[in-house]
């Protein structure tokens, strides 16, 4: 890592009077500009491509303060950042950190321990507490009580485009957040506010500001800030009261089950292929159903690593540049290329909004979502729970009892061949609250934890909130498989995950806790579109309603939280 001098910057700040006690949002209303000569500041700057921004830490107003800092990194900035010392003169640009104020990292960035939040009155997310050494980020922790400011989630940073841990750079905020002390500025050359030393616990934010001579850095001031939870739709989509995220009522009724499952079986060919990041470069779905009803090629954005061969199933969502999810089955693409849906099928599905309800889609067995319910390389990864409902595929022939037209709601249909036993996807099992579309869940008698895999104990706890909705048949017959349908790049993270200490995994079917998870679901019999999740909008939950987007907008009703 390159280690350049301390390097003069030309700043102009004009800060927000952010003041303890009054609140961000009447704080920015009214704030003041910055004193006209503001103290030097030492700090790193580093720019993370996920986050798309620049990003401010370490920022002192004492050289001593600084030193520490930097000795704790083992001399290093975070993120292959730069050490510079801001301050003021006649320019109004920052030129010292590359023409205008940009630091690319080294080729090769040091592991590094960070914090990540969401501050709606910012608007933007905020890395702070980063640390290449791990003793000097649990310090960091130690002063925090353990947690990281504004609700945010802990990561380890090796590159500069993975944030996977975080949901692809998500980080919502539980729905009762902790209050944060921070230093809150706004620096004109980087073009944004910029957020340092936050602090959960008052004591440690004390100690932070007393290494700084009692001043926020860069002129900024102290404020009090409560974060307001927020998401991204293309990380987590559909709106708050979509099906894939409402969460399990305290008022739900269960009936057992019965499932039956001799093995699970995680493959890329049960899986679906979504493609929603908005990063992800631009190609042409060549016949996609549009939004004026017709076969025609739409502009998409394109997970560049996807690669499918139009096998069965092989369902796919894509995001659109007008923030549609097209789908499809079966999908056809080749790594980097443009997708079709041809091979096996050729079925499309219109086109949902993002941030809508998402209910239908290419799951042909049921016509529900090919994005809703996916369970994703992050939901695996990421140190926080899952927060949406999951969907599964077990063996129809055994399971789906195929009166009354083989479904329910949700689901707007059942496979083809459901009624008839001559076929692959006959319905030939008892019990009338087993379908397409029913919503299962473990109920409040087992405890997740009482699976010992972290993984089966972290997708339990998501049955156990969110419930799983049956979305297809694996018309395995008297094989008797079932799938947890998760997103083509995190079937082999779950088989990793699941498989049993020291056994030899086919993921094509294998026996775990998963599958003792599976058999131990029963149903939610009145899961409605009037009571979803087995209750009215507004009873208890098994956990928080979805936070609102980002820009505001789908802010959820209030319900309190049960102990499910």
């Amino acid at each position: 890592m390159r280690k350049p001098a301390a390097l003069i910057v030309a700043l102009t700040t004009a800060l927000f009077c952010l003041v303890s006690g009054i609140s961000a949002s009447d704080a920015l209303a009214s704030s003041p500009p910055a004193p006209a000569a503001p103290t030097v500041t030492y700090a790193c700057i580093g720019y993370n491509s996920h986050l798309g921004q620049r990003v401010i830490f370490g920022a002192y107003t004492s050289l001593s303060g600084y030193q520490t800092y930097l000795e704790a990194n083992d001399n290093e900035c975070p993120l292959g950042g730069f050490q510079i010392t801001l301050g003021v003169d006649g320019d109004s640009g920052i030129t010292a950190a590359g023409g205008a104020g940009t630091s690319p990292a080294p080729a090769a960035p040091t592991t590094t321990y960070a914090c990540i939040g969401y501050d709606s009155q910012l608007g933007q997310r905020v890395i702070f507490g980063a640390y290449t050494s791990l003793s000097g980020y649990q310090t960091y922790l130690e002063a925090n009580d353990n947690v990281c400011p504004l609700s945010g989630f802990q990561v380890t940073i090796s590159g500069f485009n993975d944030l996977a841990a975080v949901g692809n750079g998500l980080s919502p905020a539980p729905a009762s957040s902790a209050t944060t002390y921070g230093c809150i500025g706004f620096d004109s050359g980087f073009g944004q506010r910029v957020i340092f030393g936050t602090y959960t616990s008052l004591s440690g934010y004390q100690t932070y500001l007393k290494a700084n001579d009692n001043v926020c850095p860069l002129s900024g001031f102290q404020d009090t800030v409560s974060a307001t939870p927020a998401r991204d739709a293309d990380s987590w989509p559909f709106s708050w009261d979509s099906v894939w995220n409402i969460p399990i009522a305290s008022t739900a009724t269960y009936a057992a089950a019965g499932i039956t499952s001799n093995g699970t079986s995680e493959t890329a060919e049960t899986s679906d292929y979504d493609s929603t990041d908005p990063s992800f470069p631009v190609v042409t779905l060549e016949n996609a159903d549009t939004t004026s009803g017709t076969l025609g090629p739409v502009q998409v954005h394109g997970d560049p690593s996807m690669a499918a061969g139009g096998e069965w199933n092989t369902c796919s969502a894509w995001l659109g540049t007008d923030n549609n999810v097209y789908q499809g089955q079966t999908t056809e693409v080749t790594a980097g290329g443009n997708p079709s849906f041809g091979g096996e099928a050729d079925a499309t599905w219109a086109p949902v909004s993002i941030e809508g309800e998402g209910v239908t889609g290419c799951h042909g067995g049921s016509g529900l979502s090919g994005l809703g319910g996916t369970l994703t390389e992050a939901d695996l990864t990421q140190t926080g729970p899952i927060t949406h409902a999951l969907k599964v595929a077990l063996d129809g022939v055994l399971n789906y009892y195929g009166a009354n037209g083989g479904f329910r709601w949700p689901a707007t249909t059942a496979d083809a061949g459901y009624n008839d036993p001559n076929s692959g996807n006959y319905y030939g099992g008892s019990n009338p609250n087993v379908e397409e579309g029913s919503l299962l869940a473990l109920p409040p008698s087992i405890s997740p934890s009482s699976f010992s895999n972290p993984t089966v104990q972290k997708i339990a706890t998501a049955m156990q909130d969110y419930g799983a909705y049956i979305v297809d048949t694996t018309a395995t017959g008297q094989y008797d498989n079932s799938t947890v349908i998760t997103n083509y790049n995190a079937a082999q993270t779950l088989v990793n995950d699941v498989c049993p200490s020291g056994s030899q995994c086919d993921p094509d079917v294998f026996t775990s806790q998963l599958n003792t998870l599976l058999t131990e679901l029963e149903v939610v019999t009145n899961n409605t579109a009037t009571t979803p999740g087995g209750g009215a909008i507004g009873a208890s939950r098994c956990a928080p309603y979805a936070p609102q987007f980002i820009d505001g907008t789908d802010a959820p009703s209030s319900a309190p939280i049960a102990s499910c």
